[in-house]
């Protein structure tokens, strides 16, 4: 089962919603990325199981905003001033 969580930074106040760490849900594979375009934060589908048969397609990150490919794994950082977020509870179990 896959986790999604939100963080909250406590310099500015920002607040998203976004993996722990890389997670696997029953049919997906999941990764918190940052986006180098337009510096949103959130999830990226990186692996996608696609029949019984355990055959895996392996995906490019994307952003979710603005769909470049310009990402990078996400630091915990704030996107807007760069503080280092807090994971303060969970926003949504998935599979």
């Amino acid at each position: 089962m896959g986790t999604s969580n939100y963080y909250k930074c406590g310099k500015c106040e920002e607040t998203i919603t976004a993996s722990l760490i890389d997670i696997t849900g029953m049919s997906s594979k999941v990764m918190a990325v940052k986006c180098n375009e337009c510096k949103a934060i959130g999830d990226s589908t990186i692996e996608q199981h696609i029949d019984w048969n355990d055959e895996t397609v392996i995906l490019t990150p994307s952003c979710n905003e603005c769909g470049s490919t310009n990402v990078v794994k996400w630091d915990k950082k704030c996107p807007k001033c760069e503080d280092k977020m807090s994971n303060i509870g969970i926003a949504l179990l998935w599979d």
